[in-house]
């Protein structure tokens, strides 16, 4: 099914770190010198994850999503009630509303993802890759370089797509006021109105390093993870991107807490950064070489 090094999805808890990998294995540990174990094995790949209210929620390839409760006996159990589509893309939070972004559009749940209702209201291509959730405002990125704007919880839809390429909008995050999409094989875009307009934020990177897989934020610091580049550093708003991480490494998901920086490569296992991307050291202790099939929950 997949390599259990190619850890496609990574997400914190406090000190607690998890990762999930695409051969459905969900790995945790603690610390640099911990070794991983696993917590649970899933039928299907893992394809992200996220944390609300101190519950684990994570995706499934073609499974859609399952929740982690520890009340019952520490099961993942299914909670897709009223999604057309298990083809999820990604997961974010406002208040205590959960967004699911699907090839049919958005959804949300308000009761801790039991249940869950398509918010597509004025989303003209509901192929949606990328969400964020900001204070106010809610940022759904589709496969054909769309971006459109909710800011009322996704009731309804607005584009805000202007210079943005063709591309699929595969990543989305916010520093500050200034907004970052990763247009897959067209490299980053910088909004600094909300979304109104965006600009290509590209030097520093060359033809090769423009399929960016992630953009997470540290600090004033935002960092890109591209296939086959490695790690990028942009450290403030119109300077370039430098290199950030051992050359021809394909980084698929960042987590961060303060300067502590976790990426999931593809085929690579876990690498952190106790010094916000200064330097790295893999931490897969416990992850073997080759994938296992699953024998969990499909």
């Amino acid at each position: 099914m997949g390599n259990d090094q190619d850890i496609m999805a990574i997400t914190m808890q406090g000190t607690d770190v998890y990762a999930g990998s695409r051969s459905g294995n969900l790995y945790k540990f603690k610390n640099y010198s911990d070794s991983m174990s696993i917590l649970w094995n899933f039928a299907n790949p893992i394809m992200s994850g996220i944390l609300i209210d101190y519950i684990i929620f994570v995706v499934t390839e073609n499974g859609g999503i399952y929740k982690y409760i520890p009340s019952l006996n520490d099961t993942f159990v299914p909670v897709n009630n009223g999604l057309i589509s298990l083809l999820i893309t990604s997961l974010a939070v406002m208040d205590t509303t959960i967004f699911a972004a699907t090839y049919a559009g958005v959804y949300t749940s308000e009761d801790k993802g039991n249940s869950w209702v398509a918010m597509n209201n004025g989303l003209f291509n509901t192929n949606i890759w990328s969400l964020l959730a900001t204070d106010s405002s809610l940022f759904a990125g589709t496969n054909n370089g769309e971006v459109f704007l909710s800011e009322n919880y996704g009731s309804s839809w607005t584009e805000v797509s202007n210079g943005l390429p063709n591309s699929g909008i595969i990543s989305i995050n916010v520093k500050g006021t200034d907004l970052f999409a990763a247009a897959w094989e067209s490299g980053v875009f910088l909004s600094q109105n909300n979304g109104s307009s965006w600009t290509a934020v590209n030097n520093g990177l060359t033809n090769a390093n423009l399929k960016i897989r992630s953009l997470a934020v540290s600090g004033p610091d935002i960092f890109a993870a591209s296939v086959g580049g490695g790690v990028f550093l942009f450290q403030d708003t119109g300077s370039s991107w430098i290199p950030a991480w051992v050359p021809n490494a394909s980084v698929s998901s960042f987590v961060n807490m303060g300067s502590n920086i976790f990426a999931g490569t593809n085929d690579g296992g876990v690498f952190a950064s106790p010094d916000n991307g200064n330097s790295w050291t893999g931490v897969s202790k416990g992850i073997p070489n080759t994938g296992i099939t699953g024998n969990g929950i499909a």
